[in-house]
């Protein structure tokens, strides 16, 4: 039998590395392959349908926007261009893709503060195409932005680092587990300067 699994794309060519588990109740972002644009991220959620359907499963996708409860995002409260991405070596995840139990419910969003000097200064083609490219988020000083998985499949693990403008060569990166408030991290520029990333829990 077939599995239990979709894959999203918005030209019929280039298709999400990561699926929708549709037999798994749950919410979760992902970011669609765009090759001529900026990222553009849906939320996709599995509910039990209610009586009205002639189904017993409804999958609901939706563009994430500031009016739509987004559950992620990438906010540089810092004085430094932000780089990050989906860590690609981690463990597949086989439990649920997001837990509708937890803090982080479509009433609230994730946030990836990214700050200066410490953590707490701030707020279907023949010809189908799974994109694999590994997308870098660039998030310059002052702005954010939505976020969705490349593969939601995978482990929430972001990994990100910082352009150090007195070197070359960009600090060695770090990483912080999405779905753990308070997962944190740092790195020190040549500078001495510290940056460091939190992860919280906003109301929106």
């Amino acid at each position: 039998s077939l599995e239990q699994k979709v894959r999203l794309s918005v030209d019929n060519k280039n298709w999400t590395p990561g699926v929708i588990q549709i037999d798994t109740v749950g919410i979760t972002a992902m970011r669609l392959p765009c090759k001529d644009s900026s990222p553009m991220v849906v939320q996709t959620e599995v509910r039990l349908a209610k009586t009205e359907y002639d189904s017993a499963v409804v999958v609901i996708i939706w563009y994430a926007n500031d009016k739509t409860n987004p559950l992620y995002m990438l906010k540089n409260n810092s004085s430094h261009e932000i780089f990050c991405s989906q860590s690609q070596d981690e463990p597949v995840v086989t439990e649920h893709i997001f837990d509708p139990q937890s803090p982080c419910s479509p009433k609230t969003s994730q946030v990836y503060d990214l700050v200066s000097n410490g953590l707490n200064c701030g707020l279907i083609d023949t010809d189908l195409q799974i994109d694999s490219e590994h997308f870098t988020w660039n998030i310059p000083c002052g702005t954010s932005k939505y976020f969705g998985f490349d593969n939601p499949n995978k482990s929430h693990i972001i990994e990100w680092t910082c352009r150090d403008y007195m070197n070359e060569n960009n600090p060695v990166g770090a990483k912080v587990e999405i779905d753990a408030l308070s997962s944190s991290s740092e790195i020190t520029l040549s500078s001495g300067r510290q940056v460091g990333c939190t992860v919280r829990a906003e109301h929106s």
